[in-house]
C-alpha cells in the first residue's frame, strides 16, 4: 500500500520551516547569505527530516520496511520541500525584493575576479557580461535548480533508505524458500 501522506505531511512541513529560516534571514540581515555553517546546519536539518520521513513510514508499516519503499518515501517528501523553497526563492529575488538579485551578481563577479589571472581578461570579461546580462533565478535556471535539486535528493534518500530500511525477517526467510524450491 502506497500511502504517501506522511511523505507529504512532512514534505509540506520541512518546506516551511526552511521557507521560514530564509525568511528570517533575510527580515533580520537584509540579504540571503547562509554562510556556511548556517547552511551546514540547515543541510543537516534536512538529512534529519529524511530519516524521520523513513521512520515515520516503517512505524505505519507495523516496523518494517523495505530500501525501496523508504527511498520513495523519503524522497517524495524531499521533492516536496524542494519545490516549495525553490518557488520561495524565485518569488523573493525576482518579485519581492528584486534587489536581492544584484547582490547575487555582484557576488558572482566578485568571485570571478578573484579568477582574472587564470581565466585571462578577455574570458573574465566575457562571463562578467554574461553574469550581468542573465537572472539567476528567471525560468531556466529555476528549472536547472529544481533538476539538480531533485537529483541530489535522490542520492540522499537513497543513502537514508539504506539507514531506515528493515526488513522483515519473515519475508526473507518465505523468499528465500520459494527461490530454493525453484532448484
Amino acid at each position: 500500500m502506497n500511502n504517501y501522506t506522511t511523505a507529504r505531511n512532512y514534505g509540506l512541513l520541512w518546506g516551511t520551516i526552511s521557507i521560514l529560516i530564509y525568511l528570517t534571514i533575510y527580515l533580520v540581515t537584509g540579504a540571503m547569505d547562509t554562510g556556511a555553517f548556517l547552511g551546514f546546519i540547515i543541510f543537516a536539518g534536512g538529512i534529519a527530516v529524511m530519516y524521520f520521513i523513513g521512520l515515520a513510514r516503517r512505524n505505519e508499516l507495523g516496523g518494517y520496511l523495505e530500501w525501496k519503499e523508504a527511498m520513495v518515501h523519503i524522497w517524495i517528501g524531499a521533492l516536496i520541500a524542494t519545490a516549495m523553497t525553490t518557488l520561495f526563492l524565485v518569488l523573493m529575488y525576482n518579485y519581492i525584493d528584486p534587489s536581492l538579485l544584484e547582490h547575487v551578481k555582484e557576488v558572482q563577479i566578485k568571485t570571478l575576479e578573484e579568477f582574472r589571472g587564470r581565466l585571462g581578461d578577455a574570458e573574465t570579461e566575457k562571463q562578467i557580461e554574461r553574469i550581468q546580462d542573465s537572472n539567476p533565478f528567471g525560468p531556466g535556471n529555476s528549472a536547472l535548480i529544481m533538476a539538480g535539486g531533485a537529483l541530489l535528493q535522490f542520492l540522499i534518500s537513497c543513502l537514508v533508505a539504506l539507514v531506515v530500511r528493515k526488513d522483515n525477517p519473515n519475508s526473507l526467510a518465505s523468499g528465500q524458500q520459494k527461490f530454493s524450491d525453484r532448484f
